[in-house]
C-alpha cells in the first residue's frame, strides 16, 4: 500500500512539471493492465500444453518399456524352442513321428512368434497415426466368410463347429478391406482360443437403416464381468485362461478397438462365466438413398 502511495503522489507532482510525461506514462500502466490477462491466459496455455506433452511422452515411454518387456519376455520362449527342437533334429536317430512332431511345435512356435511381432508393429503404427485406411462400400458378410475360412485351420484342429447367419437387407459399409479381415481375425482367433474342443463360434450379420452389426459369439468360458470393462486395454488379459495352452499378446482386442474406432465403429462385449462370451461391433452404413428406401419398403 505504501508503495502505491509512493506511486500517486509522483504522479501528482510530475503532473505539475511534466503534464505531458506524465499523460504517456499513464498511458502505458493502461496498456500494461489490459495486456497483463491475456498475457496470464496464454501463459496458462502454454503450461497445460507442456503438460499435455509431458503426459504423450510418459506414455510413450511406458509404452516403449512395455513392448520392449514382451519382446524379452513372449518372443524368449518360442525362440528357445526352436532353438532345442533343431538341435534336436541336428542329432539325428529319430523316428518318423518324432521328427513330424517337432516339425509341428516348430510350426506353431514359428506362427507365434510371427504373430506377436504383427501385433507389436501394428500398435506402433497405431500410436504413431501411421494407419491409413483405403475404403470401399463392401458387405462385412463377405469379410465375415473370408475370415471364417482363415480360420478354418484353428477351428477344425479343436473341433469348433461355426455357422454364420446374415439377416436379410444388408446395406453396406465404407471398410478397409484388409484391417476388416484383421478386425473379424483378431475376434475369432480370441473365440478359438477360449472355446473348449467341441464347442461352437458363430457370427451373425444384421442391418438396421443406419447401422450394420457383426456379432462373434462363442460358447467358451466366458469372462468375469469386473474384468469386462478393461478389456480392449493393452496388455490386459482376464483370469480367464485358453483352453489349450494357446499364446497371446495382449494386443489383439486392443488394435480391434483401435481399428474400430478409425472406421467410425463402435465394439462391446457381453460374457457370462461358463456360457461364452459375444463381440458385437457396428458401423455406419454407406450412404445410399435407393438401399434405405428399399430397406424401409418405401
Amino acid at each position: 500500500m505504501s508503495e502505491r502511495r509512493d506511486l500517486a503522489a509522483l504522479l501528482k507532482e510530475l503532473k505539475k512539471v511534466q503534464p505531458e510525461l506524465c499523460a504517456e506514462f499513464e498511458s502505458c500502466l493502461e496498456s500494461q493492465g489490459e495486456v497483463r490477462p491475456e498475457l496470464d491466459q496464454r501463459l496458462d496455455q502454454q503450461r497445460k500444453e507442456i503438460s499435455g506433452l509431458r503426459a504423450e511422452l510418459k506414455h510413450s515411454e511406458k509404452m516403449r518399456n512395455e513392448l520392449v518387456s514382451i519382446c524379452a519376455h513372449d518372443l524368449k520362449s518360442p525362440v528357445n524352442t526352436v532353438i532345442s527342437f533343431v538341435e534336436i533334429l541336428k542329432s539325428g536317430g529319430l523316428r518318423p513321428q518324432e521328427i513330424e512332431n517337432i516339425y509341428d511345435r516348430l510350426d506353431r512356435s514359428a506362427r507365434h512368434m510371427w504373430a506377436l511381432v504383427h501385433d507389436i508393429l501394428d500398435t506402433s503404427h497405431l500410436e504413431s497415426g501411421q494407419i491409413n485406411l483405403q475404403t470401399e462400400p463392401l458387405l462385412l458378410s463377405n469379410l465375415c466368410k473370408e475370415a471364417l475360412e482363415q480360420a478354418s485351420e484353428g477351428l477344425s484342429q479343436k473341433d469348433i463347429q461355426s455357422q454364420m447367419l446374415v439377416e436379410p437387407g444388408e446395406l453396406k459399409v465404407n471398410f478397409d478391406h484388409k484391417k476388416g479381415l484383421q478386425i473379424l481375425a483378431n475376434l475369432l482367433s480370441n473365440a478359438i482360443k477360449f472355446t473348449p474342443r467341441g464347442g461352437n463360434v458363430d457370427i451373425r450379420v444384421q442391418s438396421s437403416p443406419h447401422r450394420t452389426r457383426v456379432e462373434v459369439k462363442d460358447s467358451g468360458q466366458g469372462i468375469p464381468a469386473p474384468e469386462l470393462s478393461a478389456i480392449f486395454e493393452k496388455f490386459k488379459q482376464t483370469s480367464t485362461r485358453s483352453t489349450e495352452g494357446e499364446k497371446g499378446s495382449g494386443l489383439g482386442l486392443s488394435i480391434v478397438k483401435q481399428l474400430v474406432d478409425l472406421h467410425k465403429g463402435t465394439v462391446e462385449v457381453e460374457s457370462e462365466v461358463g456360457k461364452g462370451t459375444a463381440f458385437i461391433i457396428e458401423f455406419p452404413v454407406a450412404e445410399s438413398p435407393k438401399l434405405l428406401k428399399l430397406f424401409r419398403g418405401k
